[in-house]
């Protein structure tokens, strides 16, 4: 009986801690992911934006400091890149705001509608969420090169990770 307990609980540590590894970290490869699109309920994947800069915004509708970051994140990285047709290389930067919340649909509306957010994934099942938080502090900003064929880079390697805004020009 004693043994077994020390097996099982020898399993959770040796489980939690293999969870817990998979954080992907500056320098890796992502994996895909799929968050629900807030505005038509589609499917929503990391795969999609194949040879795109994806800037994925973690927030929920209550925390103080993303309502001050995702609006310029917004305007100054997607939507200037979006009047620009792409970086200095041509490659479209897509921002993609991740909603970690469920509770209160409302009120995340609200926080959409006043960070004028144009694209929104829903990510209850916690996906991405789990593969990038290292902190579980929101704002969490994650830059993905989705450019195949990069000499910098890989495909889908995570290029940024802070959680906290440095400011959109970072």
């Amino acid at each position: 009986s004693y043994f077994i307990k020390s097996c099982v609980t020898s399993l959770l540590l040796v489980g939690g801690f293999a969870a817990h590894a998979q954080v992907v970290r500056v320098g890796e490869v992502s994996r895909d992911f799929e968050l629900t699109n807030r505005g038509d309920q589609s499917p929503l994947k990391l795969s999609d934006y194949e040879d795109h800069v994806i800037v994925l915004d973690f927030f929920a509708w209550w925390c103080g400091p993303c309502r001050a970051s995702s609006p310029i994140v917004e305007r100054d990285i997607y939507q200037y890149f979006k009047a620009q047709d792409g970086n200095v290389n041509g490659v479209p930067v897509t921002v993609i705001a991740v909603n970690i919340e469920s509770d209160s649909p409302d009120r995340t509306d609200q926080f959409v509608e006043e960070a004028g957010l144009e694209l929104v994934g829903d990510d209850f099942e916690r996906e991405a969420w789990n593969q990038f938080n290292e902190r579980s502090a929101i704002p969490l900003f994650v830059i993905i090169n989705g450019v195949n064929g990069n000499s910098e880079y890989e495909q889908w390697e995570v290029l940024y990770k802070k959680t906290g805004f440095e400011g959109a020009e970072k």
